[in-house]
């Protein structure tokens, strides 16, 4: 993916509308996949002149993901394409800006939950005091666990017959739609193997332990999470760096899992379709402080 520091000059040498076409296409998949998370002022621009070009399919790679876009450059864009001469354009621009309306509404409304909550947890309080709050987190995640592994249950038990009908309707005319139902009933399968591994009980004991090796069998587990979904992890390279001779008192399961689902989650960041993008992923651990009693030590992960 090119860099976006000089993507206005590149745009104005750009007279054939196809390369306008694919630049735009290129901006919208890098806020799609998260590579650009703000607006600056030379991606400001060039939104601004992608979305007045004077080609309309252009103009319409714009209009269907505004939702995408920041407060920032929303408001300057949006205005127009939704009252676009071209009527294409003008209902994908609609239709994006009634999602992210409503994905406004549903985080308001989970703000909303959110503060009820915490007002009633606050009334408990004040009058059963701190012990009765531990007590009712306990009960609500024991009774989210057993709804969260019925649900897991009973998509396995879907997934267990649309899988093999969506591979032989591919197996039978090869029909590129199949072939991203089939890609798609395997993400889900993937996020209900989460909520599985998620809902079953973990042992919480603690022993010394090796903080290398621990971290390494996570990112192997995080790595062949992802090839299970069909993606070649060769393309991302993942580099571990962890400070020498560090055993921590730790329960093994619960950190093994707990950095493998980032490590997994880390690989998604770079999916292109049935591909994964060039990158790297880094862990890196150590102690923060001098090695003694008490010293607090830490996990940190980054994309490139």
């Amino acid at each position: 993916m090119p860099g976006w520091d000089n993507a206005v000059e590149r745009l104005k040498k750009m007279n054939h509308w196809r390369q306008r076409y694919e630049l735009a296409s290129e901006v919208m998949e890098a806020f799609q996949t998260g590579q650009i998370l703000e607006c600056t002022p030379e991606i400001r621009e060039l939104l601004v002149r992608l979305a007045s070009d004077e080609n309309m399919r252009v103009r319409k790679v714009i209009a269907n993901d505004l939702s995408l876009l920041g407060e920032d450059v929303f408001d300057d864009i949006a205005i127009g394409l939704c009252n676009d001469t071209n009527t294409f354009v003008k209902q994908a621009a609609q239709r994006s800006f009634s999602l992210r309306r409503k994905h406004k509404q549903d985080q308001t409304k989970q703000e909303s939950d959110h503060k009820r909550l915490s007002k009633m947890f606050g009334k408990i309080r004040e009058k059963y005091g701190e012990d009765a709050i531990g007590e009712i987190l306990t009960i609500s995640e024991a009774r989210y666990n057993i709804l969260a592994g019925s649900m897991a249950h009973d998509m396995r038990s879907i997934l267990t017959h649309l899988k093999p009908s969506a591979k032989a309707i591919i197996g039978s005319n090869g029909n590129p739609k199949a072939a991203r139902l089939v890609a798609g009933l395997e993400l889900i399968e993937s996020c209900v193997a989460d909520m599985e591994s998620y809902t079953k009980p973990l042992p919480v004991e603690r022993n010394p332990q090796d903080l290398c090796e621990i971290l390494k069998s996570a990112c192997d587990m995080g790595r062949k999470n992802i090839e299970e979904l069909g993606y070649n992890s060769d393309t991302v390279t993942l580099k571990l760096d962890v400070q020498d001779g560090l055993r921590l008192r730790i329960s093994r399961h619960l950190i093994i899992f707990a950095v493998a689902n980032l490590v997994k989650n880390a690989y998604e960041s770079f999916m292109d379709g049935r591909k994964l993008r060039p990158g790297e992923i880094s862990v890196q651990a150590g102690v923060v402080g001098k090695i003694e009693k008490g010293a607090r030590w830490s996990i940190e992960m980054g994309t490139t």
